[in-house]
């Protein structure tokens, strides 16, 4: 547009004089401007492009690094915070085949302290034979003193301390948290002595074994221990008998399953 209105201005002007050059120049200067302007305008969008580009990666890596910081701080926190934490031994003889732990392979889950509140752990255990809930960090694994532990989760089971020194474990996993009737299991590992070599016989080993117990809890009175059968669960659910009864028998459920005992207590739950 600037340039046809210099060349119209020497159509009708054929003899340049100061005036014109003048004209020229302004326009010329006019023509500058506004491409230095829109040259500007450009590289001031790309600018604030790359600024935001940087600042929203400048954001994620901060963002990583917060929670990196806090996941650090709540370990550090939680190794302060108890009243014993040791690096754990093995206690375990070389010649015992299996393994006491609760889990084959190590599970994330939380440790609730008491008084405290919960902690992340990346992976955690727990060992069965020396009745200790384990966790690693740093390449290390520590045990936690029971006196301080509320309940952990471990792999989405949740145990409950029950501060109860006549159960052979200080664990018990929650089956079915009813609001009446609670199902529990207890885990024990015991050692299964081995035999020597004799003749034909090869040596056997000692060997870690698992076993487990089914407890309950009614009203939120004394915690009793509970051999699953049918009379058995009748009498606890005497309220519910005949409803029990028949839901049994309509679904054929096994009562020694675990899964359709829990789907029992579940279903009673549901009726209260």
């Amino acid at each position: 547009m600037i340039i046809f209105t210099i060349l119209s201005f020497f159509h009708h002007k054929k003899t340049p004089n100061k005036n014109n050059f003048y004209f020229i120049n302004s326009t010329l200067s006019a023509l500058h401007n506004n491409q230095l302007t829109k040259y500007l305008t450009k590289m001031k969008k790309q600018l604030l492009l790359f600024v935001g580009l940087i600042l929203l990666i400048s954001n994620y890596s901060v963002a990583q690094d917060l929670e990196l910081t806090k996941n650090l701080s709540q370990i550090r926190d939680l190794k302060l915070m108890v009243e014993v934490i040791l690096k754990a031994k093995d206690s375990k003889k070389t010649a015992i085949d299996g393994s006491s732990y609760l889990n084959k392979d190590w599970a994330k889950g939380y440790i609730k302290i008491i008084g405290k509140g919960e902690f992340k752990i990346d992976s955690l255990n727990y060992d069965l034979y020396t009745n200790t809930v384990l966790f690693k960090s740093n390449g290390q694994t520590y045990s936690i003193s029971n006196n301080n532990i509320e309940y952990f989760v471990s792999d989405s089971a949740k145990f409950i301390n029950t501060f109860n020194k006549n159960f052979s474990q200080p664990y018990l996993e929650v089956l079915c948290n009813g609001k009446k009737l609670k199902l529990f299991k207890l885990f024990e590992c015991v050692i299964i002595p081995g035999s020597p070599n004799k003749g034909v016989f090869s040596e056997k080993n000692d060997e870690y074994r698992i076993e487990s117990k089914f407890y309950t809890n009614y009203d939120n009175n004394n915690i009793s221990k509970f051999n699953p059968t049918k009379k058995n669960l009748y009498k606890l659910m005497d309220d519910k008998k005949e409803t029990i009864e028949k839901y049994i028998k309509d679904n054929k459920i096994k009562v020694r399953n675990q899964e359709n005992l829990i789907n029992v207590f579940n279903y009673y739950d549901s009726l209260n």
